[in-house]
């Protein structure tokens, strides 16, 4: 299983929350000790500095020894929900949209198949297996080789077989969603990222999105 993280999402996401409430609380007894006795107040300062070196720690670890990885058309990229996994692909090599727009001599347009999956084996005990999942937000990012970025240009009509991708689907489901782009003519090398797009996967341990982390890739062309 390819995703984005090199350290599970369930303990990410534990450790993440009892370091935010573990802060709150050493936030809390420290403005009480400050406003009743100066004498205790060093007790939790420095359990609360110890707690979040540790974390930044751990934080910087896992980022330093991650890497970019690149899928091909096929190779799937899971997300984890927490009780299951959606598991993300191109569906097919890039081609030029159905639809054209106006754009300069030097650039070019192409179109990008996205297929969303519910593994339904990745479904926890406790989660009934007839209850449709929506997906989290999602940002759809295309780069070249120089590192120039490009947002979708226009969104393709939704057919039969074409969804967006928040809508929601049934364990083993899955649909297609076309995403269009205009690139300058010599873009080469170039990678689709997907990624949330909401939460905060940027302090997250392990989570590509957390800094200097290393992230995978589709490659698209």
């Amino acid at each position: 299983m390819i995703s984005g993280t090199n350290f599970s999402a369930t303990l990410s996401v534990v450790i993440f929350l009892f370091t935010l409430a573990s802060s709150l609380t050493l936030l809390l007894i420290l403005a009480f000790a400050t406003a009743t006795s100066k004498r205790w107040r060093i007790y939790p300062k420095a359990a609360l500095l110890i707690l979040l070196g540790g974390y930044g720690m751990a934080l910087a670890a896992f980022s330093f020894v991650s890497h970019d990885r690149v899928l091909a058309v096929g190779e799937e990229k899971y997300f984890c929900e927490i009780d299951c996994h959606l598991a993300y692909s191109i569906a097919e090599a890039p081609s030029q949209p159905a639809l054209q727009t106006n754009a300069p001599a030097n650039e070019r347009a192409l179109t990008v198949v996205l297929r969303t999956r519910f593994d339904a084996n990745s479904i926890s005990a406790r989660r009934p297996k007839d209850v449709p999942l929506t997906p989290n937000p999602r940002s759809v990012i295309l780069l070249d080789s120089n590192g120039r970025s490009y947002a979708p240009s226009f969104p393709q009509p939704i057919s039969a077989e074409q969804h967006p991708l928040t809508d929601a689907l049934l364990p083993g489901a899955s649909y297609l969603t076309a995403i269009s782009f205009t690139v300058p003519r010599d873009a080469k090398d170039l990678r689709l990222l997907v990624i949330s797009s909401t939460g905060p996967e940027r302090v997250m341990i392990g989570h590509e999105e957390s800094f200097f982390h290393g992230k995978t890739y589709f490659r698209v062309d």
